[in-house]
C-alpha cells in the first residue's frame, strides 16, 4: 500500500506523541481492560511520502512501539490453601516491508526515526527502509533513518539513505 501522508501536531500539545502514519502500535495489556490479540500486531508492505511533523516520538511509519505488558493472573493450591500470582506476557510487535519517503521532523527529545520513532517494545523491523530526511529541533535528540530509540526492536536487512 502506497499513502501520501502529511500529518502535522502542535508543539506542546500534551498529546502529540506517536506521530506517524501509525501513532502507537503494541500498546499496555492488563488482566482487567485486555487481554493479548489472538495474533501479533503488525505493519506490512506499506510506503509512505509527504513529511511528518510533530513534538514527540515522531516517524513516517509507527511512532511509539511499547508497552506490551499482559497480566494474567492464576491462582495454585499451596500448603497453606491457594495463592495467586501475576505473570507478564508480551506482544511481539512486526514491521515488515516498509518503505519511508517522507520528512520526518520533531520538536521534543524523544526520538525521530524513518520507520519508528521509538521501538520500546519486543518486536522486529524487517526489510525496511528510509529515504526521507530525519531532523528534529534537538541537536543530541536520538534519531536515525530506521528507528530513532531502541531498546527491543530487532533490526534485518534495513538501509537508510535519508
Amino acid at each position: 500500500m502506497c499513502a501520501s501522508c502529511n500529518r502535522f501536531s502542535k508543539k506542546g500539545y500534551s498529546y502529540s506523541q506517536g506521530i506517524g502514519f501509525i501513532g502507537n502500535i503494541g500498546g499496555i495489556y492488563s488482566e482487567q481492560e485486555d487481554e493479548l490479540p489472538e495474533q501479533d500486531p503488525a505493519v506490512r508492505n506499506l510506503s509512505v511520502d509527504g513529511y511528518i511533523y510533530g513534538r514527540r516520538l515522531v516517524a513516517g511509519i509507527v511512532g511509539h512501539v511499547g508497552g506490551n505488558v499482559a497480566s494474567k493472573s492464576g491462582s495454585g493450591a499451596g500448603s497453606q490453601g491457594s495463592s495467586s500470582s501475576t505473570e507478564s506476557e508480551k506482544a511481539y510487535v512486526k514491521i515488515e516491508n516498509c518503505a519511508n519517503h517522507a520528512n520526518v521532523f520533531s520538536t521534543d527529545s524523544k526520538g525521530t526515526g524513518g520507520v519508528v520513532a521509538g521501538g520500546w517494545g519486543d518486536g522486529h523491523i524487517i526489510n525496511c527502509y528510509n529515504t526521507g530526511n530525519i531532523t528534529s529541533a534537538y541537536a543530541s535528540a536520538p534519531m536515525g533513518g530506521i528507528c530513532g530509540s531502541n531498546s527491543g526492536m530487532d533490526i534485518y536487512n534495513c538501509y537508510n539513505t535519508g
